[in-house]
Parts: C-alpha cells; structure tokens; sequence
C-alpha cells in the first residue's frame, strides 16, 4: 500500500514536471519565432492551458499589427493619431476630445497613453485584437469544461471561435469590432452559462465607451426585459416581417425615444447621415462581392439553424430580439452591417451551445475566410508578413510609420498596390 502510494506521488511530481518543461519550450519557441510555435499552442488551447489563451491572443494582435495596415477605416484612425494625439499633452487631448468624441473616448484614450510612452500606433490595434480575442478563448474555456469534454470536440469548437471572430473588423475597425466582442462575452455569460458578475457592468459600461453605436444593443438588452419568456415561433417571424416592413420608420422612433438632441442626431448619423455613405461598395466587379455572398449565407445559415434548433426562452430571447434589430435596420446599411457582425458573434455561441459543432458550419465559416484572403492576397504582399517569423521583440518594432503609409496608403484609403 505504501509502495503504490509513493508511486501515485512519483506520477503527478513527473506529470506536473513534464508540464512545466513543455510550458517553457513552447514559450520560448513562440518569442524566438511565433509562427513556428503555432502548432503547440492550438493543441495547449484545445486541453484548457490558460497560458495558451494569453500568448496565442497576443500572436493574433502581432497578426494584426504586422498584417493589416493603416488603410480603409484604419486609415482615418491613423490620421487622427498622427495629426492630433501624438505629442499632444494631457490638456490638448481633454480640448480635442470635448469638440470632437461625444462618449466613445475610450480608444482614444488608449491612443494617447501609448503615444505619451512611446509606442506606436500598431500597438493600439495589438492591444484591442489581444483584449477581443483573449475574451473569446475564455468563453472556449467555459464551452469545453461544460460541454464539449473529448478532444475531437474541442478541436471543432475552438475552430468554430476562431472563425467567427471578426479579424479584419476588429484590426481596421478598431472601436465597434472589440465592443462587440465585449457585449458578446457579457451576454455569453449572462444568457448561454447564467453567470453573473459586478464587473459584466462594467464592461458593458466599457463597451459602449468604446463606441457609441452599442447604445443600440444596450436598448435591445432592455426591450428583452420585457419580452414574454414563452411565445410562439409563428408570432415571433409575423413581428419579423411587420418590422421589415415598417423599417423605414426607425428615424421617426428616434424623434420619439426621451434623449437628447445631441445624442439623436449622433445616432441618426448612423441611419441618414454621415457614417450611412455606402459609395465604398460601388465600382467593383464580381471578385469583390464573393466574400460578400458567402457572409451573408453565414449569416442565413445561423439564422436558419438558430430558428430551428434554438428554443424561444428566457436565456435566448435576446438572441431573437437581435433578429427584430436586425430586421427593422435592414435599410440603414452601416447600422446593419454592424448588428450582422454582432449577430454572427452572439448566434455562433448560441449554435455551439444549442446545436453543436457541424461540419457545414466550420466549411462556410473556412470558405468565407479563404475566399476573403485569397481575394485580397496583393493587398498582403506589401505588409510586413515575414516580421510572424521574427523574434517577438523584433516583430513587434515592424510597425508602419507615417513615411511607408504615405507611400503606400493614397487619401481615400486605398492600398496604392491595386492602381500599380
């Protein structure tokens, strides 16, 4: 007896021993060279080493610094940063965000405390794709203790995070993409595992403090108060419809809803005004729009799935109180855009938890991912790509500064690569 108990002793001193050794190769490998390291830290992710979550976020914010250049709506970001905030002093940033920001100072805030210590602004974007998807691989966490306990299923349901994590919109975005990861993380735990806590509070307080347009989510949160627990599918596609059908009333609730002036015409500016502008979508051929259709049938498969599979209760009313938003703003395009991201975020979850992971999911999901880098693949041959293979304190030194941006970046936004 005795015999055995040592040898059970002698196992887990062996075990924990092997665990601290692998821990320290795979951390070292991944800052010698993060790319090469990504094949353990997937496995690491897969069996819940919460020392993985941390690094493999860190390697996608270092993706999105090396990877995704100062263009499209990053552009603009970039040229606040480097015409306003950078070398500014505290005084000067309180003057420019009182006539420029109305709430959502947050990422400005973020901006200035790196300019003030010397960073650039690729770390601004690090740090916000670093928080998004750190959030996301702990909601993993809770899924693959609670539900998914073999590996293959675990493998599946962390592809499935990764997919629908919206990359791009948080890198070039910056403020609505890493909110949205917020609110979907709150309204994970809240909904999905009937956690709650003080400081869910205060995220959601930072989530729209990050950008404005959340307020949006905030009143479907409300209106989800008031929704009945129990109703009939029927009547919920009848109110769907109605809404598609009376959506062009939705400046005229505005005028109604008891807010300020200020904050209307903010949100009507979302709607009507100057954030609604889709020309960008105009002049292009076929190859620009087959990332487009592909989204939208992710977008259709989760709700067809959604509807089908996902029952009408208390802990998913607002899942389909996103589905009246998301109805009733079908004709404001940069409103519904950013309800679809928020969407495909909060349903994604609600099919890992109701539904599972399917093999159609995870190849749409993969196809929408190939096909967006496939078809933007020149736009990447002008990035800082090889910096993935440096050693983590090079890489993170290869940041774009205002000279190459100049070059290679013309006013509109635009990737100079594409006119050559």
């Amino acid at each position: 007896m005795l015999i055995k108990s040592y040898n059970i002793i002698y196992i887990e001193r062996w075990s924990f021993r092997n665990d601290i050794m692998k821990k320290i190769i795979v951390s070292m490998l991944f800052v010698v060279c993060p790319v090469l390291s990504l094949s353990s830290l997937f496995k690491e992710c897969c069996d819940n080493k919460r020392y993985s979550y941390w690094m493999f976020a860190f390697f996608m914010g270092l993706c999105s610094l090396l990877l995704v250049p100062p263009h499209d709506d990053l552009f603009r970001n970039f040229k606040i940063y480097t015409d306003w905030i950078e070398g500014a002093s505290w005084n000067d940033f309180l003057l420019y965000l009182s006539y420029n920001v109305k709430f959502d100072f947050l990422v400005y805030l973020l901006e200035w405390i790196c300019q003030s210590i010397g960073l650039s602004f690729g770390f601004v974007r690090l740090i916000l794709v670093f928080v998004s998807y750190l959030l996301f691989f702990y909601i993993f966490d809770f899924f693959s203790k609670e539900q998914y306990s073999s590996k293959k299923d675990r493998y599946r349901c962390f592809w499935m995070i990764l997919l629908i994590m919206p990359f791009l919109s948080i890198s070039t975005g910056l403020r609505y993409g890493t909110s949205a990861c917020i609110f979907s993380y709150v309204f994970c735990m809240w909904f999905i595992f009937n956690k709650y806590c003080w400081w869910h509070y205060l995220f959601l307080i930072l989530g729209v403090c990050t950008h404005f347009s959340m307020l949006i989510l905030v009143l479907a949160l409300f209106v989800s108060f008031f929704m009945p627990n129990n109703m009939r599918k029927s009547i919920f596609f009848l109110i769907f419809f109605v809404l598609i059908i009376g959506s062009n009333l939705f400046p005229l609730l505005l005028e109604l809803l008891p807010i300020s002036d200020s904050l209307n015409n903010y949100l009507l500016d979302y709607i009507e005004g100057r954030y609604s502008d889709g020309s960008y979508l105009e002049g292009h051929n076929i190859f620009f729009w087959i990332p487009y259709v592909v989204r939208y049938l992710v977008v259709l498969m989760f709700f067809c799935v959604i509807c089908k599979k996902v029952p009408y209760n208390k802990e998913t009313k607002i899942l389909y109180v996103i589905f009246l938003l998301f109805a009733f703003t079908l004709p404001y395009h940069a409103l519904n855009k950013r309800i679809d991201y928020f969407f495909t975020l909060l349903g994604g979850l609600y099919i890992l938890k109701y539904v599972g992971v399917r093999k159609l999911f995870l190849n749409l999901l993969m196809l929408y991912t190939v096909f967006t880098i496939l078809l933007s693949w020149r736009g990447y041959t002008i990035t800082r790509w090889y910096g993935l293979f440096a050693p983590i304190p090079i890489a993170i030194n290869m940041d774009y500064d205002q000279k190459w941006v100049y070059e290679n970046i013309n006013y509109k936004g635009e990737r100079v690569v594409y006119d050559r």
